[in-house]
């Protein structure tokens, strides 16, 4: 009985360790979904201040696409909505091309925090051919949907920026009439 834990201890024990260092030193893709994930977790967590939330966010930048798997099963498969959006909003950030039907699709989610980190995403990687569905997000029941929406689209590329100022106006002339004028100039 002695000699089995000896054997336990001091041969298999280290022989488990040093295989785990190994395969994670030849598999460095685990060490990068474990640093992503490290990272989303502190900017999702209501205990960070905001400069651990700022490192860990400049540390996912920092991955760039490589964060990009790991981000779209947040932003798809994640049933709390603050991940979800946290997700959208990175993926925006990361100006992943991957990330653009999803993103699109979410605009038209039924829940709040869904559509705000779609079109929080979106303002990073505006296009021309964006400004109809962010465009649509003027006149959501969220005011802060809405006022991210005017501000996605006042990034709008010139190409576009006819149709996303015609758009912001009818944004403007609502807000005004709802009495809710402030921050209606950020977009400009």
């Amino acid at each position: 009985r002695m000699h089995l834990r000896l054997i336990l201890k001091y041969v298999v024990l280290p022989v488990l360790i040093v295989g785990a260092i190994g395969f994670a030193l030849f598999h460095r893709s685990i060490i990068r979904h474990f640093r992503v994930s490290w990272c989303f977790d502190t900017i999702v967590s209501e205990d960070t201040n905001f400069e651990k939330a700022e490192a860990a966010f400049n540390t996912i930048m920092s991955k760039g696409l490589e964060a990009e798997p790991y981000l779209l099963d947040k932003a798809v498969k994640n049933p709390v909505l603050r991940e979800r959006k946290i997700a959208l909003y990175l993926l925006g950030n990361l100006k992943s091309q991957n990330a653009v039907p999803l993103l699109l699709k979410s605009l038209e989610d039924n829940e709040e925090m869904v559509r705000l980190g779609a079109v929080q995403g979106l303002k990073y990687m505006m296009r021309s051919e964006f400004v109809k569905p962010v465009g649509a997000l003027v006149k959501d029941p969220s005011p802060e949907v809405r006022r991210f929406a005017a501000d996605a689209l006042g990034n709008t590329p010139p190409a576009g920026a006819a149709q996303a100022a015609a758009t912001l106006l009818v944004f403007i002339q609502n807000e005004y009439r709802r009495y809710n004028v402030r921050n209606w100039h950020e977009p400009w």
